[in-house]
C-alpha cells in the first residue's frame, strides 16, 4: 500500500471490509478539527482528543462540536493540565 499526504477536503477511504462495511477516519489537530475543507463530510460520529488535559476549551470546542460522541483521553502522569487561569491554578493541587 503506497502512502501519500491527504488534503482535509480529500479523507482517505477505507477499503470495504467482507460484510460490506465501510469505516471512514479522520485524524486532524484540534486546530485543524475546525477547518472548513472538513465541512463536506458532514458530522462525525465520534471525536477522540488525547491529552485533553493539554488542550484548552476553546480548541477542543473545534473538534467535539463536529461529532455527535466524544472521548476525553489523557495521563496526568505524562503531561500536567494546561490551566491558564492563575485564580483556577491556585486551586488545583496537581499531585506526582
Amino acid at each position: 500500500m503506497s502512502s501519500r499526504a491527504l488534503s482535509p477536503a480529500e479523507p482517505e477511504r477505507c477499503s470495504t471490509p467482507p460484510g460490506g462495511n465501510t469505516t471512514q477516519v479522520v485524524l486532524a489537530t484540534l486546530a485543524g478539527a475546525g477547518d472548513e475543507a472538513l465541512d463536506v463530510l458532514g458530522g462525525l460520529d465520534i471525536a477522540v482528543v488525547d491529552e485533553a488535559a493539554q488542550a484548552t476549551e476553546p480548541a477542543a470546542w473545534l473538534a467535539l462540536l463536529r461529532a455527535r460522541r466524544a472521548v476525553l483521553a489523557g495521563d496526568s502522569k505524562q503531561l500536567p493540565p494546561t490551566i491558564l487561569s492563575q485564580e483556577a491554578a491556585a486551586q488545583v493541587q496537581i499531585c506526582c
